[in-house]
């Protein structure tokens, strides 16, 4: 059963309940884990308490959600509708792949944060996919040889 402590900061976070699966107080272990995503659950909550405070919220992949909950939203792109966009600048002669949930405000942010020392991003390609995180994460994985850090 999950707590009022769970719901209040699942409520928080933005983190709908049925993302969320009661693992009965045991590890995430591979079964678990396997269980988790037969069932499209990326939150676990009832684990076993994490090493720093005790807390006992977790991804799929086990990490504690309360240390670091940063990890939320990366979690949350998996499972989420959204737009994956290539992006260039001419001025940097570079293209960004990347993913929003809005493509035309990120064309704004990029040029307003000058992203990459850059202001004159355009978004060239954007298609719409479910589960958009996953499939960035694809992308960026089979292209990383071609990646570029900016200095």
């Amino acid at each position: 059963m999950i707590n009022e402590q769970d719901i209040a900061f699942f409520d928080l976070h933005k983190i709908p309940l049925d993302l969320c699966y009661n693992v009965n107080g045991g590890k995430i272990s591979q079964s678990i884990k396997a269980q988790m995503e037969f069932h499209n659950k990326v939150f676990a909550f009832n684990s076993t308490p994490c090493g720093s405070e005790g807390h006992t919220l977790r991804t799929r992949a086990g990490h504690c959600i309360q240390c670091d909950t940063s990890r939320i939203s990366y979690m949350l792109r998996a499972v989420s509708f959204g737009t994956i966009y290539i992006a260039g600048t001419v001025m940097g002669k570079i293209i960004k792949i990347g993913s929003t949930k809005n493509r035309t405000y990120r064309k704004e942010s990029l040029n307003k944060t000058r992203y990459g020392g850059f202001n004159d991003w355009e978004i060239l390609y954007f298609a719409e996919f479910n589960k958009y995180g996953e499939v960035e994460k694809k992308i960026q994985k089979t292209l990383e040889i071609y990646n570029f850090n900016s200095p």
